[in-house]
């Protein structure tokens, strides 16, 4: 895949132990990103401890907070079960501090989490002004599921809206780099999280409005070339 131009993300959970930091130094060639999500507690220590792979190994560190009911910054009713990682569009100046104090020299960029039901457009364009701003690698994930089974979300036509409107404000905010989650349904039997396709990879009409863009986009390069 690497050989045919594709290059990896690494995603990782808490500060790194040295037998990851040895196989990250190992397969760096391979990888473009690798993101680490952990509590704001953790961000000198993490600094401390991947310094030198970044430094070294040309993999650029992306780092996004983690959200949970033990650090309490879930914005969720008191007793709920939910996790989850990213900075709040409404943390950016805590994120900003972050790249200007430990994280400096280490960390890439940052990532940022935007429900469904958040507007996306005032967020990218906040989010651009810290790109701007900082120079920092900015990445957005705008989720199409809901938080749990009673938020759970079927509504194939509006998670199809929901595609189109990122897909026209991704050319709008270039400076961000805007991603969709989830790819593919996930049932843990009790509810369905909707993504773009279904479990046996079917296309939802979310999922089939991407594809068509995408594909519209390529027959668009080949012409003017």
């Amino acid at each position: 895949m690497v050989a045919l131009g594709h290059r990896f993300t690494f995603f990782s959970a808490g500060l790194p132990e040295p037998e990851l930091l040895e196989a990250l130094q190992q397969h760096a060639a391979l990888l473009t990103y690798w993101e680490c999500v952990l509590p704001l507690h953790a961000m000198g220590e993490l600094a401390r401890c991947a310094g030198p792979l970044v430094s070294g190994s040309g993999i650029r560190l992306l780092v996004a907070n983690l959200r949970s009911g033990t650090a309490g910054n879930t914005r969720k009713e008191p007793g709920k079960h939910y996790a989850a990682s990213g900075f709040a569009v409404d943390e950016i100046d805590i994120a900003r501090s972050l790249l200007q104090g430990p994280l400096s020299g280490v960390a890439a960029g940052l990532c940022f989490g935007i429900p469904r039901t958040d507007p996306l457009e005032p967020a990218l364009k906040a989010l651009t002004c810290l790109a701007d701003a900082t120079g920092a690698l900015v990445v957005a994930t705008r989720s199409l599921m809901g938080d749990g089974p009673n938020d759970a979300e079927q509504d194939a036509q509006r998670d199809r809206l929901l595609v189109e409107e990122a897909l026209e404000l991704a050319q709008r905010y270039p400076r961000v780099d805007l991603q969709l989650d989830t790819f593919m349904d996930i049932d843990r039997g009790y509810y369905v999280r909707q993504g773009l396709v279904d479990r046996r990879c079917n296309w939802h009409p979310a999922g089939k409005a991407l594809a068509l863009a995408r594909a519209a986009q390529l027959s668009a390069s080949r012409i003017t070339s």
